[in-house]
């Protein structure tokens, strides 16, 4: 896409297949999709595809970035831009899930905001919380929504090609 090579990375649940389009350039790690994936605060209408820095090898505990700003129309009409700014919480973790323990991870906290045209962002009160075990990837997802979990998913198992 726009020349640039992506890889899949299937994912699998009880219900669903969902396949991930992601690339590396350099130190950064991309994934090619919706721009408004992460929040359920809004819906662009037309739909926006991008490519969304999610993680960045090498980085240190504390450090943080964001994402390029996605400006358009949502589903109700309004204008409105999206961002993603995101936190490492921590640069070399061990977790354990399942059972099973995994070294080397980054810890990344993404916190959507939206603003409306020339005016400030703001956070959604949407909180996600990854963890990335090298040599692997994505092993732990949550989301709060203002204060409550919403959603929180862990890695059974993994097949790395």
């Amino acid at each position: 896409m726009g020349g640039k090579w992506y890889r899949n990375i299937q994912q699998k649940d009880r219900t669903a297949t969902t396949t991930l389009q992601v690339r590396r350039s350099g130190n950064d790690y991309f994934e090619y999709g919706l721009a408004d994936k992460y929040t359920t605060t809004l819906i662009f209408s037309p739909v926006i595809k991008a490519d969304i820095l999610f993680l960045k090898e090498g980085i240190a505990t504390s450090n943080t970035w964001a994402s390029v700003n996605y400006t358009g129309t949502t589903v109700s009409g309004q204008a409105l831009s999206l961002r993603y700014t995101y936190l490492c919480t921590h640069d070399d973790a061990v977790a354990v899930i399942n059972g099973q323990t995994y070294e080397h991870i980054y810890k990344i906290e993404v916190r959507p905001q939206t603003a409306p045209p020339s005016s400030p962002f703001t956070n959604t009160g949407e909180i996600y919380e990854y963890y990335y075990a090298q040599g692997i990837g994505l092993i732990y997802s949550k989301k709060t929504t203002n204060g409550p979990t919403t959603m929180q998913a862990n890695i059974r198992r993994y097949n790395v090609f």
